[in-house]
């Protein structure tokens, strides 16, 4: 077992700690013995406890956060502020955060001896240059703010339990905080997305995030048509064929969609 490793998911409602055993299913048919973490709301940890699927259940009060009601919407206030607040819950040197609509389709190792391997506390991957992020005004918005072009996904973190993230995270709660004045659009459900505020904590703080297509990491939205495992990066900017398959597959049709459920079936036979 990897003790220095694990995975954290953030569940806020009892379907979303139920959508994670999707994963851990998945991630045990491929061995993995790393621990799964879970941060829920207090009404939920006896139910997250109940499971036995986690290695520890962190019972956390969105609603106590200074932010909460600064908040617009319901994925500002119990997904984006939760993000934010990430490095308070780390219980191992490295941790991959993932959304709870994410499937294993492949050994992970080689993903967590890369990330271990590149000199920096915090990744995520997306684009080290695409200005037509953020409903095409991400270029715009970046130069009036100073700031590259990053694009960041929010369905992978990985964290090493360092000072140093901690000036990220104040970063990006700043982003957050300055939301409207530094021009970020709120057309994801009429708000705020955690994403860019990344994005901007990541140029702010001389970091880079990880082009999608530069290592098998993450695809996205196979088809019951695709065979798993995949070598096939479907990230639309950056479709290609990886050189080795690709273990996390982020299935945006939910887990009780046709596609994902025919994907997991796959994964399991």
């Amino acid at each position: 077992m990897k003790i220095n490793e694990s995975y954290l998911f953030l569940a806020f409602g009892r379907s979303y700690i139920s959508d994670c055993l999707d994963f851990i299913e998945t991630k045990k048919h491929f061995n993995d013995e790393r621990p799964v973490n879970i941060i829920v709301s207090p009404e939920d940890y006896d139910f997250a406890i109940s499971l036995n699927e986690f290695n520890t259940v962190y019972s956390y009060n969105v609603q106590d956060h200074c932010l909460f009601n600064y908040c617009k919407t319901n994925f500002e206030k119990y997904c984006l502020l939760p993000r934010l607040e990430l490095d308070k819950f780390l219980n191992t040197e490295y941790t991959i955060v993932l959304d709870t609509d994410i499937l294993y389709g492949f050994s992970a190792d080689k993903v967590w001896n890369y990330f271990k391997s590149i000199d920096q506390d915090f990744i995520m991957i997306g684009s080290d240059h695409n200005p037509h992020w953020h409903w095409g005004r991400w270029g715009e918005i970046c130069q009036n703010n100073n700031i590259n072009c990053f694009e960041t996904h929010g369905g992978l973190f990985f964290l090493k339990k360092t000072e140093s993230i901690i000036n990220i995270f104040n970063t990006a709660r700043y982003c957050f905080e300055n939301y409207d004045s530094l021009g970020m659009d709120r057309k994801y459900q009429g708000g705020a997305v955690d994403e860019a505020c990344f994005a901007y904590a990541f140029s702010k703080n001389n970091i880079k995030p990880i082009n999608f297509g530069a290592f098998p990491i993450m695809t996205f939205n196979l088809s019951h048509q695709d065979e798993v495992p995949t070598k096939k990066l479907t990230e639309i900017m950056q479709q290609k064929t990886m050189d080795d398959f690709i273990p996390f597959i982020h299935m945006f049709e939910k887990n009780n969609s046709f596609n994902f459920l025919e994907i997991k079936k796959k994964i399991l036979k």
